[in-house]
């Protein structure tokens, strides 16, 4: 009779770990819920902050002299960038073309004015 009910002591006991862990494993699961409920939030507002960012930007600094400068200076660089990637692929290509193509890339009115 001894062994059986220290094995029932021990069923009892394992039945209260295992009970324990479901009340743990429903709190995780609440958690879990506000979490994603907290990351769409923080999503929703930053897709928000993203709009907001770039109509002020629009607003206060597109079609600017500042922002042509800006434009142009990126747009040449990444030109140069791309010119010293393909001479290095491809040493015997004839780059006169796409030194062209480059040079109209550097001009941005003529860009904007292509693509409205």
């Amino acid at each position: 009779m001894g062994s059986l009910m220290e094995r029932i002591t021990q069923l009892e006991e394992a039945n209260a770990q295992i009970e324990g862990l479901l009340d743990k494993i429903c709190q995780l699961e609440e958690v879990v819920e506000s979490l994603k409920s907290e990351n769409l939030s923080l999503k929703a507002n930053t897709e928000e902050a993203v709009k907001v960012g770039v109509e002020n930007f629009r607003s206060q600094f597109e079609f600017t002299s500042d922002y042509e400068n800006h434009q142009a200076f990126f747009v040449n660089f990444g030109a140069r960038h791309v010119l010293t990637k393909v001479k290095e692929l491809y040493p015997s290509l004839d780059s006169s073309l796409l030194r062209q193509t480059t040079y109209l890339l550097r001009k941005p009115k003529m860009v904007l004015a292509n693509l409205l």
